[in-house]
């Protein structure tokens, strides 16, 4: 147990390093944004393949455009942050 809490303890300090170095560089929204959908995105493929025994829930056509649209809003957030 202590050696999952020293792995979350390190998994903690990457994110609090990164979301630093990438704010003043993308902006606070576009960060926070990116964190949300690769969570949503993650979570998708934990469900998926039934990850840590957790139930399977198959990726259906329909929450596959979902991420799609997803992916696509960072994207289109992303190019605007870039052309300041």
């Amino acid at each position: 147990l202590p050696s999952l809490w020293f792995a979350g303890g390190l998994i903690v300090a990457f994110y609090i390093h990164s979301v630093t170095i990438l704010v003043p560089r993308y902006g606070v929204a576009n960060v926070i944004l990116f964190v949300m959908v690769a969570q949503l995105l993650m979570s998708a493929v934990i469900d998926h393949f039934g990850l840590w025994g957790v139930p399977r829930t198959a990726m259906d056509p329909k929450r596959f455009a979902g991420f799609i649209v997803m992916v696509v809003g960072l994207v289109l957030t992303q190019s605007g942050a870039q052309s300041k």
